[in-house]
This record gives structure tokens, sequence and C-alpha cells, in this order.
């Protein structure tokens, strides 16, 4: 992110309707995918915040693999920031995390 002239804001959290994956990607990543609103399937996820400049974003974007993309994530106030989500397919060969909440803390657990 730093490369992209980047600027980390905060740690903050999803609203309650996501998902977590260890996608079955080399090097392995997050995949956060949107449930329903109602379905009781997903929970609030820890994320970053950061601030990209404008002009950096096409670039950024442009090498971001597949499964991922860049899209709308809700946040728990209820506002919508574009953040890494993951397309459900990669979902059919990645692990449910959901329960860890954060990457980071399974990235941990698991070095």
């Amino acid at each position: 992110m730093l490369e992209y002239r980047s600027k980390f804001i905060r740690e903050d959290e999803t609203a309650p309707y996501y998902k977590l994956y260890q996608l079955s990607t080399i090097p392995s990543k997050p995949g956060l995918v949107r449930t329903t609103e109602n379905s009781n399937e997903g929970t609030s996820i820890k994320v970053e915040v950061w601030e990209m400049p404008l002009s950096s974003f096409g670039a950024f974007t442009a090498q971001i693999p597949s499964p991922l993309g860049i899209g709308k994530i809700i946040l728990k106030d209820g506002s919508e920031i574009p953040g890494f989500v993951c397309e459900s397919y990669a979902i059919h060969n990645a692990v449910d995390i959901t329960q860890l909440r954060s990457w980071r803390t399974f990235v941990k657990d698991n070095v």
C-alpha cells in the first residue's frame, strides 16, 4: 500500500454480515464475502482503513489478482468504503475462518 502513497488511517470493523475465508491461492490470501443481512451467517470482520490518492487507484487495482477485487464494504457504523472483496466462486476450495474475525489473527496463529 505504501508504494501507492497510501496512508493508514485506522482499524475498523465491517457490518455484521460478512464471512472471511483463507483462499487456496499461493500465497494464501484473505477472501471477504458479504452475506445477506438477515441470514445470521456472517459477523463483523476487523479491517484496516487506508487513504489512497485517486491518482494511484488505477495502478493499484490493476495489480489485484482474481478472485479478489475492489468493491463497497459496509462498516459497522453503516458507512461504505472501497475495500477488498472476493468473488464467491473462490470460497468453494477455501477455509472458513470467520470465527477469527481477522486475517491478521489467522496469520499470527498459523505462522
